[in-house]
């Protein structure tokens, strides 16, 4: 390119002096041939001279245009080299975090996620391999870039082993954890349904209970409605006149409900009477000059007490032959001399 730049440059001039030879000869016919003859000379080697300075600058030119191209591509190589390898000590960086998260969940079951322990690890290990990759790909276009051997690069390479390394190790303790949980969820399962089986026969049981305890405290209440009954008496004190217009009294002076064999009838009003407890009871108040029992009781059960010359009470001594013929007692009694008796006509 500068040859043909030059060479046309030449030609230019050539036509020029030949320009000027010609017009020379025109205005002046009798100079001197010798001097136009040194003129082109003269002309000729600035010619030449002039050629050789436009190659030289053309030559200087490429040859900075060539080092400029070389330069920015060189700093963009380096450029590119430097942002692979921040990107390198990032992903580790990260591979750490990821290391550090796997070792926490390993020892601490405690966490807000959802995922079980042996996922979360699974996830983090998911992400440590996928740095390791990304890590291998820029090791490898590095390589590519890089002439000499560098020694970061050796150092990565070392890092990216002994992850590997660990990255294995990781798995086999998930594949323990996995295993671990299969193992506890089986037996969960089988104590799960132990209980479930206990709970029923607890229930059962519990059923069970109830209704014995139903049944027992039904007896028991019968027992103690028995033993009530049993032990339940009635008494009423009154004159003959009183008690005979109650219908507790025959004229005769028989008793209501009640002979001999200490059987009552059914039309004996038990509202006509007071409610004792023959455990409880032991003195039946009377109040009255005179008083008559007319219900049989045995007179060696019992004994009268007396106050101010009159009958204050019954005392029973010996409640069980006291109320052994009957559990009714009807006691008649006397303010004056001219009150009925059980036996008067």
């Amino acid at each position: 390119m500068a040859l043909a730049k030059a060479y046309a440059m030449s030609i230019i001039i050539l036509s020029v002096i030949y320009s000027l030879i010609k017009k020379s000869k025109m205005e002046n016919q009798k100079s001197d041939r010798k001097k136009v003859a040194l003129g082109i000379s003269l002309i000729i080697v600035t010619l030449i001279a002039v050629s050789g300075f436009v190659v030289a600058w053309q030559q200087y030119d490429q040859k900075q245009t060539y080092i400029a191209q070389a330069t920015e591509d060189n700093n963009a190589r380096e450029k590119a080299v430097m942002e692979s390898y921040d990107r390198i000590e990032s992903n580790l960086a990260r591979i750490a975090q990821y290391e550090n998260m796997i070792r926490k969940n390993m020892t601490d079951a405690e966490t807000s996620s959802t995922l079980a322990p042996e996922e979360r690890i699974q996830n983090e290990i998911t992400m440590i391999e996928q740095l390791i990759n990304e890590n291998n790909q820029l090791i490898a276009s590095l390589n590519k870039q890089i002439d000499e051997k560098d020694s970061r690069l050796a150092s990565y390479g070392k890092t990216i082993k002994d992850l590997n390394s660990r990255v294995t190790e990781y798995k086999e303790m998930v594949d323990v954890l996995f295993a671990e949980k299969e193992a506890l969820q089986k037996n969960l399962e089988v104590t799960t349904l132990a209980r479930n089986n206990l709970e029923t026969e607890v229930s059962n049981l519990d059923s069970e209970v109830a209704q014995k305890t139903t049944v027992i405290e039904n007896q028991n209440q019968l027992l103690l409605e028995k033993e009530r009954n049993l032990h339940t008496a009635y008494f009423t004190v009154g004159t003959y006149k009183s008690l005979r217009d109650q219908n507790i009294v025959e004229k005769e002076g028989g008793f209501l409900g009640i002979n001999q064999e200490k059987n009552l009838s059914n039309g004996l009003d038990r509202e006509k009477f007071q409610e004792i407890d023959t455990r409880e009871v032991t003195d039946i108040p009377v109040d009255a000059r005179r008083c008559e029992i007319i219900t049989g009781q045995d007179p060696s059960s019992y004994t009268l007490v007396y106050a101010n010359e009159k009958v204050s009470s019954i005392k029973i001594t010996d409640p069980s032959k006291f109320w052994g013929k009957t559990n009714y007692l009807v006691v008649v009694v006397r303010e004056s001399n001219f009150d009925e008796t059980a036996y008067s006509r």
